[in-house]
């Protein structure tokens, strides 16, 4: 039997955050790329293939800017294409995302000593799967608090740089005067400058932060609508607790028994 890469819904849901908070997209390119994704199987990730036109409607963009947000994916390695299109045939190109480990059997998270983070890994052994350590919080990119276009004056306020990762934004202001002045200074115009990119960088932090939220309802949903395991509207399906007594519990839509046949 020939191996079946599957893909977890943690790796999912990582490969997501990675492409949220990566600095080489903007956010129409971000958005088409998390489009991209909601077309591909639940299991493995491929066989994504929305067609250009189809992406930018759903991003309310031109075809021209999905075809260069897919090919900056592509060079970043988020996606992969697995299959070009075929105009002739009226068939578009084939895609699949592209996360960090693909595993195939049982698979039981272990701490990775160099990165910190959990990767799947075969269990003869046990046989069972582990549940994955708690996910980390996302931080914004260092570039939501980055000095962008700030002249390198020595007396410039660091404040924006201390208060990287930090919710709130960076004073408008230098350390001298930080309720304003009327007179002229660089340091306070070097404040106002990276308030503005701070600014724009969260906007289009939150309005990709939101277009990733409603694939994610969206993918979601069609999951419920095409469960195997008939579960219920709420993604819960009855089973039955050490004592014997019936309870709902998270479906996984079948995903288990895709990992049990490929082990």
């Amino acid at each position: 039997m020939s191996e079946r890469m599957t893909i977890t819904p943690e790796q999912r849901r990582q490969w997501v955050r990675r492409v949220i908070g990566c600095e080489d997209l903007t956010a129409a390119q971000k958005a088409v790329v998390l489009a991209l994704e909601t077309f591909s199987d639940y299991r493995d990730g491929s066989n994504a293939h929305p067609g250009e036109a189809n992406l930018a409607e759903i991003c309310c963009i031109t075809t021209r800017a999905v075809r260069s947000a897919l090919e900056r994916g592509r060079t970043i390695g988020l996606i992969q294409q697995t299959a070009p299109a075929n105009p002739r045939a009226a068939r578009a190109a084939v895609y699949r995302i592209v996360v960090p480990t693909l595993f195939t059997g049982t698979a039981v998270p272990v701490g990775n000593p160099i990165t910190g983070t959990t990767h799947p890994v075969n269990n003869s052994t046990a046989g069972t799967y582990k549940s994955p350590s708690p996910e980390q919080p996302f931080l914004p990119p260092e570039s939501f608090t980055k000095n962008t276009g700030v002249s390198p004056n020595s007396g410039t306020s660091p404040r924006a740089h201390a208060d990287a990762h930090i919710d709130g934004p960076p004073s408008r202001f230098c350390d001298n005067h930080p309720y304003g002045t009327r007179h002229k200074c660089s340091d306070c115009a070097n404040a106002r400058t990276a308030f503005d990119a701070w600014q724009t960088h969260r906007l289009e932090h939150n309005d990709a932060l939101a277009a990733a939220n409603d694939f994610e309802r969206r993918r979601r949903q069609r999951l419920i609508d095409n469960c195997p395991l008939g579960c219920d509207d709420f993604g819960r399906i009855s089973g039955v607790d050490y004592a014997g007594n019936e309870t709902l519990r998270p479906c996984d839509h079948g995903l288990s028994l895709v990992v049990a046949a490929d082990g």
